[in-house]
């Protein structure tokens, strides 16, 4: 996407959805590390379970948000030419949000101990760890306000759009199995 962007700079959207995409891969690298970690260090388990959590839980949030901000960037009419002024404001947005919120979850994670989210917990039998649903259920929500905004500005007119709405699809899928795992005891 990115070096597409490069080619045609009018398409800030392709610029704002290559952001969405690189912050997801900076927090699965920090995911690799924290799990890294737990096979290296003498970490509780509990605590980087709630790391990896957070990391998932603000991944998603950016990649919402972030595509949200695309969707807006883009013009579903074939004039290519864009506001030469609303561009850079909606790419500088999406950088200072996704490294604000990148900033924000690496501060409520165990890397700093006087701010810390609980998005698990261990249940009753102090031996499980489950979810605290109220984060999925947000995600979901999330999800389902992106593919209606998708698919109401776009109306899927390309391939990349199609695309992205069964990722958005996929994504309240894949939230709605945390739940079902989470239903049935399954560890995290």
């Amino acid at each position: 996407m990115l070096f597409q962007y490069l080619c045609r700079k009018e398409l800030s959207y392709i610029f704002i959805l290559g952001i969405a995409f690189i912050s997801c891969d900076i927090y699965f690298i920090e995911t690799i590390y924290i799990v890294q970690a737990l096979i290296n260090d003498s970490v509780s388990i509990e605590q980087r379970s709630n790391d990896i959590a957070i990391f998932y839980y603000f991944q998603q949030l950016s990649f919402i948000i972030t595509l949200c901000i695309g969707i807006k960037a883009y013009r579903n009419d074939t004039i290519v030419i864009e506001d030469q002024q609303k561009k850079p404001i909606l790419e500088m947005i999406t950088v200072i949000v996704v490294v604000a919120i990148g900033i924000l979850a690496h501060n409520l994670s165990s890397y700093n101990p006087d701010v810390v989210i609980d998005i698990t917990c261990l249940k009753d039998d102090l031996v499980t760890l489950h979810w605290e649903l109220r984060y999925i259920y947000s995600l979901i929500a999330g999800w389902a306000i992106a593919l209606v905004y998708l698919t109401l500005k776009t109306r899927l007119n390309n391939a990349l759009w199609v695309s992205i709405a069964l990722m958005c699809c996929s994504a309240i899928l894949t939230n709605l199995l945390l739940i079902t795992l989470d239903e049935y005891s399954m560890y995290i």
